[in-house]
């Protein structure tokens, strides 16, 4: 893991051309003609009014609750007429200039209805939406959707006749952000992009885990539900949510006075200067905000704009090594309070116990391993050396060789190598001996598998406990077969005399390190039909697979 301190930059904000609006007085009231689609209700032509005809939509504006805090009173007493697709949230932004950059202030917003045709009605839903009290003549808006990213005009709103038009709906470029704000959902038709289902401006795996997922199934009116159709399931995850995963709304600076900063960052779990920790380690921390604004984490070192105080790393920490790392919590008024240096160190590495995954050492191949008794087993068949043709013989060359069945490597992999008996063995006569097994373990003799036989309660039912219980590689009935030992054993066929392969998916043959004489050796059979685990005796130049034993 890399442990530099990343600090990362603030991307500066990019200047904005205003231009200018008429400078026409509207009486202390702006009446807006507004368009905007919604993609996830968007059938292409116009909206969906699903959820208003199946009479899911509230009749009080659902935007009060976070992330939106709207505290404004909007509601009716029935939905005023059947185009009503959903409510939706409208603000007024007033550019402010200063130096070359601009930024925006709040001046007013305003829940209202969005109709099939993309146009945002008042709460008749017939008339345009209009904000009394307001004397502007250059302003933008930004409007907002439960489970959609939000847009904001890219320009001053247009001003024809006492009214103010703006129509997203015509190019990207209407929106500030362009393609990163709208998505093309026809030729030449843009629209809000879904998927935002917590309302944080990101499409990203909360709104998946933390929204979909616990609404699943669920009927009504749910931010899960991004196609808006009055039922979270797997359309709006795959169809809607992945296709707009890591999109997120470029943010619009307002400027609200004398908003105070997030709380330092405290209370690090683990403990700051704490020692022997997991490697499986989360990292939690505490945080606040006075106005209780809606919070963003970088974690230095780990990652960056996360909400919650809680991290769980991609992978596990290496034993054994001190890590230095803090938080910088930001809230969405542009303030950020850095916390301290933390720092925690991990545990020893543990001692091996059987059960654990070893690596043998010569070639880095991972192997797992099962107590069976009073034995620790290798829980996957060998495979090691170099690959030669079955038709040809293996030789004592200080070249560790093995066959793969049909000459494919990718079965080695799968199965494990098939060797003959000497080759196993090194050639060099002594039962139980280590053979071509890694350090630390050895090729069993017949008296070792029968310990094993006897502590699974007889030979007919040992080869039952022991093989693998799925049909992808055991060829049907695979008879008697519950794995419960943790063994796996799986079909790997053999290598017959001729260099042919034979009986794959029917029985595996593993070799014993016990002879029957100077050209038979004893070997283990499992086989498709039955649960018995029996020992046989066949010529030493054939493949089988081998299992090794702890030392």
């Amino acid at each position: 893991m890399n442990l530099n301190l990343i600090f990362m930059k603030k991307l500066a904000l990019i200047s904005l051309m205003i231009v200018p609006a008429l400078l026409i007085r509207v009486d202390a009231q702006i009446t807006l003609n507004l368009k905007v689609y919604l993609e996830g209700s968007f059938t292409g032509t116009q909206m969906s009014s699903s959820l208003n005809v199946m009479d899911y939509l509230p009749y009080q504006q659902p935007y009060h609750q976070a992330p939106w805090g709207y505290d404004g009173s909007e509601s009716v007493t029935g939905i005023p007429n059947v185009n009503i697709v959903d409510w939706i949230l409208v603000e007024i932004l007033q550019p402010e200039i200063s130096g070359g950059d601009t930024s925006f202030v709040m001046k007013a917003k305003k829940a209202a209805f969005i109709s099939t045709d993309g146009y945002i009605k008042d709460l008749d839903g017939i008339c345009m939406l209009f904000f009394p009290g307001l004397d502007l003549t250059s302003f933008h808006v930004r409007i907002i959707h439960r489970n959609h990213l939000l847009v904001t005009s890219a320009n001053p709103l247009a001003l024809s006749n006492g009214i103010f038009h703006y129509d997203f709906t015509i190019s990207a470029s209407q929106a500030m952000g362009g393609t990163l704000s709208q998505k093309e959902v026809a030729a030449g038709t843009w629209a809000m992009i879904a998927g935002n289902g917590d309302g944080n401006s990101q499409n990203d795996n909360l709104d998946k885990s933390d929204v979909w997922y616990v609404q699943k199934n669920s009927e009504g009116y749910y931010t899960g539900d991004f196609n808006m159709d009055g039922q979270v399931d797997n359309d709006d995850k795959v169809v809607k949510w992945k296709s707009n995963s890591g999109k997120s709304s470029p943010s619009v600076a307002l400027l609200v006075p004398d908003n105070l900063p997030p709380m330092v960052p405290f209370n690090p779990q683990p403990p700051d200067g704490s020692t022997n920790q997991p490697i499986a380690t989360y990292l939690t921390w505490t945080c606040f905000d006075p106005e209780d604004d809606p919070l963003t984490y970088d974690i230095l070192f780990l990652t960056k704009g996360q909400t919650g105080e809680f991290f769980d790393p991609a992978a596990s920490f290496e034993y054994n090594t001190t890590y230095y790392w803090k938080i910088i919590a930001h809230d969405d008024h542009g303030n950020a309070a850095e916390g301290p240096l933390w720092t925690f160190t991990t545990m020893q590495v543990p001692p091996w116990q059987c059960g654990d995954p070893f690596t043998d050492p010569r070639d880095n191949q991972v192997y797992s391993s099962v107590q069976i008794g009073t034995q620790c087993w290798m829980a996957e068949n060998l495979n090691i050396g170099t690959l030669i043709p079955g038709n040809y013989l293996m030789m004592n060359n200080s070249i560790i060789e093995k066959y793969c069945y049909n000459d494919s490597a990718s079965s080695c992999e799968e199965y494990g190598g098939l060797y003959s008996w000497l080759e196993m063995m090194e050639y060099m006569i002594v039962p139980g001996q280590q053979g071509i097994c890694p350090p630390g373990w050895h090729v069993p003799s017949i008296e070792q598998w029968t310990e094993m036989i006897d502590f699974l309660g007889g030979d007919y039912v040992a080869g039952g406990k022991l093989k693998e219980i799925y049909f992808n590689h055991w060829k049907p009935p695979n008879t008697g077969a519950t794995n419960e030992t943790g063994f796996t054993a799986l079909p790997a066929g053999v290598r017959n005399y001729y260099g042919n392969f034979n009986y794959r998916g029917y029985l595996t043959n593993i070799w014993t390190s016990s002879q029957y004489d100077e050209t038979y050796a004893l070997y283990m059979q499992m086989s498709y039909s039955n649960a018995l685990l029996d020992s046989w005796d066949c010529d030493k130049l054939l493949g089988h697979s081998v299992r090794c034993l702890k030392n």
